[in-house]
């Protein structure tokens, strides 16, 4: 999904990141396109569409906000917080490693660094070509442009059956944006740690989130990681980190965004900032 995912035009915007931070908590809020999806521009997408980019793109318009020269945003703003989701936040980790400098505080959501269960996520796309599975929608992207296969494969590896609107996944599905082979192929390069990075971190993940976790993110008792869960072993990447918390969302899959009970993670999301200095 495009940046849509953080303001969903479904159910009159109850499942809106965007209305809670900005009308509960005041905070402002910028939503970013990956490249060659939503309004961000298409290229090649083995050549160009590769997670180098995409973060070098992150990068430059962290540093327009910082210096008030962001067209149509005309402010400065002296604090900035990254929050991703999936690929969104490998790419908000990954910034933090390249400049630590770059942002006050990271949400890393539906993540974690345990890349086990990725080729079953594959698996169970079973990808096609996006010109080919929704030629309305992607009929003009040239070959190199994927998705899953279908709703299935979206509720398999998104969702978790019970806690969502069944027709919010009929909505995923017609919604749902392209991936590259670039982005693959790059996918695997992020570094180990950020271990400048001194500013408080969060993550969050469903309790089955299926692309992180394999369908379990609860504790699993391992000593070595916070919490004894995967995403508390993220915090073995932070060494340097202000606070780090991870926080396991109930009843909820990979996109949190999508499930009933969405709008209790973005409250947990906002009060970390907030408890953290990091609120308007």
């Amino acid at each position: 999904m495009s940046s849509l995912y953080w303001d969903l035009p479904y159910n009159n915007c109850n499942y809106s990141y965007i209305d809670v931070a900005v009308d509960h908590y005041g905070f402002s809020t910028l939503s970013i396109d990956r490249l060659g999806v939503g309004n961000s521009s298409i290229a090649d997408p083995l050549s160009i569409i590769q997670l180098p980019a995409e973060l070098s793109a992150i990068y430059e318009l962290t540093k327009m906000l910082r210096r008030g020269s962001l067209p149509h945003v005309p402010k400065a703003f002296s604090k900035i917080v990254h929050v991703g989701h999936s690929l969104g936040s490998i790419l908000s980790y990954n910034l933090a490693a390249m400049d630590p400098t770059a942002s006050d505080g990271l949400i890393l959501t539906a993540f974690s660094q345990d890349f086990a269960y990725i080729d079953p996520t594959f698996d169970a796309w079973a990808s096609k070509l996006a010109r080919n599975n929704q030629p309305r929608r992607f009929g003009h992207l040239p070959t190199g442009y994927l998705t899953w296969a279908n709703a299935s494969s979206n509720e398999k590896t998104f969702l978790y059956p019970g806690f969502f609107d069944p027709a919010i996944l009929e909505f995923s599905e017609s919604t749902k944006e392209p991936f590259t082979t670039g982005e693959v192929l790059t996918l695997g390069g992020s570094p180990p740690i950020a271990p400048r990075f001194n500013g408080p971190v969060q993550v969050i993940d469903g309790d089955q989130d299926f692309i992180f976790c394999g369908g379990d993110c609860t504790p699993t008792g391992d000593p070595a990681l916070l919490g004894g869960s995967i995403p508390g072993g993220v915090a073995r990447a932070f060494p340097a980190a202000k606070a780090f918390e991870a926080y396991i969302q109930p009843n909820t899959g990979h996109a949190i965004n999508l499930h009933y009970n969405s709008t209790g993670a973005y409250k947990v999301m906002q009060e970390f900032l907030i408890a953290h200095g990091l609120g308007s």
